[in-house]
């Protein structure tokens, strides 16, 4: 059902339409039957009417169902870029944890195999609605012939569909078990295309991804799809052959049992001959729905159902700002092993001013990065609360106070254009030509070249983007560790005074200690906890 209140929740009206019109082109090709069946009584061999209503009820089918299929494609389209507009502000709108702990592969595979296996199967509604009508009104016309016929008529189809649907109920649990499977195979895949470079380098370590990973995810995969696939395919071939058995005991075994007339047995036989293929469509069109319904569960798994997210909103007021300060700051990791205690960040105390730059240094895996994340509000902290001149933020105004923040994290995505602020070729050329990537950016467009990038080069360019934001806090996370002496050079002792000296408060962490004067505070962190906090420019 939710297949059909999202198609409704797209446009009832739309909706309506290519049902009605469906239905109508039912009824019109019924009516064909009947006036094929009419024509070869002596009556209307004779007539004249016949023809002339032939030709009006083929004119009807092919206008009531062309009318009803552009209806649908336009609303099963509309439907699918609406449920994946949502799917977006979903994801966008969803705390950044929760997120990776679903996995990039799995959003992925949401948003372009499970929308689009949704849109499929509304694709065909209308064809679908159509067959049901004749079947209904055809179901109506052989009890006008015949009620007891009728009734056995509808029996053997009853069994008929009844045992598909067991089939189809059976193929279901190994098609969920191939969608489980289809996320781990994007998930090699993603592997494959981002370590390219290190399987490359290792004959081993490919032949191994290839052979040990990859080709047993996909064959898992193939071979459950294979065996739900087979399974369809068995009942549905098994349903319309009962309904020929069923023809075939109407024609050998019913008059045998109970008089029943020549033209009333020719009928019969003519209109379940027809009503076999209504019937077939929505038999062949259940796997698809089913497929739909699997997608549908797969988002709602997720916590990606298409309920309405807050949009983002552009705040253009002024977000400057005269203190963030944290107090009592905690954050704790769930471990993977049942039984031990995740890694615990906390409790942290720490403040910023617009004008100083704070130093944040530890060891690898001491909670530098996640202490960022907090400060920035991609993570929301477990205990403790953080304020911005004296004010609480809380839930409701998390949004507007990460706009405060300019970030660079080690693993950060550039775009290739530079989105979020009006262009400004002066302070973009001064940037660019700052950080030495002027060949990799366009003035007049602001068009930037992401590929064929170093590490240290993929950094600068995310720098220009931050300095572009002009942000009033500005947040680098071991900007400098993949930069050569020189950039190193000029960004301790220009960039960094520079933001300064305009006003923005500038948090680096870094390992880089003999650059450890350019800093009016450094933090340490040891094991998640603030260990000590020094002031250089008092040090020096």
């Amino acid at each position: 059902m939710n297949l059909f209140f999202l198609m409704l929740r797209s446009s009832w009206k739309a909706s309506l339409a290519s049902v009605v019109l469906g239905g109508a082109s039912g009824l019109a090709t019924l009516a064909l039957i009947t006036l094929i069946h009419k024509s070869f009584s002596n009556e209307g061999m004779q007539s004249t009417v016949l023809p002339a209503l032939f030709v009006a009820a083929c004119v009807a089918v092919l206008v009531l169902q062309i009318l009803s299929k552009c209806i649908l494609t336009r609303l099963s389209q509309s439907t699918a870029a609406r449920l994946q507009f949502e799917l977006c502000n979903r994801i966008m709108a969803a705390p950044l944890p929760e997120l990776e702990s679903v996995g990039p592969h799995r959003l992925l595979g949401t948003l372009q195999g499970d929308v689009g296996a949704i849109t499929g199967a509304l694709s065909n509604f209308p064809s679908v609605c159509a067959s049901a009508m004749v079947l209904v009104s055809g179901i109506g016309y052989l009890a006008n012939l015949s009620i007891p016929l009728a009734f056995c008529t509808v029996f053997m189809a009853s069994i008929a569909v009844a045992s598909y649907l067991a089939g189809v109920h059976w193929a279901n649990y190994h098609l969920r078990r191939a969608r489980e499977d289809r996320d781990e195979v994007t998930k090699q895949l993603q592997a494959m295309v981002f370590g390219i470079k290190e399987l490359k380098a290792n004959n081993r370590r490919c032949i191994d991804f290839i052979y040990e990973v990859l080709l047993p995810a996909d064959t898992a995969m193939r071979q459950r799809l294979i065996k739900g696939t087979d399974i369809l395919g068995g009942a549905h071939t098994w349903g319309r052959l009962s309904l020929f058995i069923g023809i075939g005991l109407l024609i050998f075994v019913w008059p045998r049992m109970w008089t029943v007339t020549p033209e009333t047995l020719m009928g019969y036989t003519l209109t379940i001959i027809y009503l076999t293929s209504p019937l077939d469509n929505i038999l062949g069109w259940l796997p698809a729905l089913n497929h739909a319904a699997i997608s549908l569960n797969k988002i709602n798994a997720l916590g990606l159902m298409i309920d309405p997210a807050k949009a983002p909103v552009v705040n253009s007021a002024d977000t400057g700002f005269r203190s963030i300060e944290m107090r009592d700051i905690s954050y704790s990791y769930q471990s993977p092993i049942e039984g031990e205690t995740g890694f615990h960040l906390g409790p942290i105390d720490m403040q910023i001013r617009p004008g100083e730059a704070l130093f944040i240094v530890g060891g690898n895996g001491c909670g530098k990065t996640t202490l960022a994340k907090i400060l920035t509000g991609l993570y929301p902290a477990h205990s403790g609360e953080i304020l911005v001149d004296r004010h609480v933020i809380d839930n409701a105004s998390m949004g507007d106070y990460r706009q405060l923040f300019s970030t660079v994290f080690v693993e950060g995505h550039l775009f290739d254009r530079l989105l979020g602020n009006d262009l400004n070729p002066m302070l973009l050329r001064h940037w660019a030509h700052r950080l030495g990537i002027e060949d990799k950016v366009d003035f007049e467009t602001g068009q930037l070249k992401t590929y064929k990038l170093s590490r240290g080069q993929h950094k600068r360019l995310a720098m220009l983007v931050a300095c572009m934001d002009q942000r009033p806090v500005f947040v680098f996370d071991e900007w400098a560790a993949e930069q050569d002496p020189t950039f190193k050079e000029i960004f301790y002792r220009e960039i960094v005074p520079e933001l300064k000296q305009k006003g923005r408060a500038v948090v680096a962490i870094t390992h880089d200690d003999r650059y450890f004067f350019a800093a009016d505070r450094v933090v340490k962190i040891v094991d998640g906890k603030v260990e000590t906090t020094t002031n250089e420019r008092m040090v020096a």
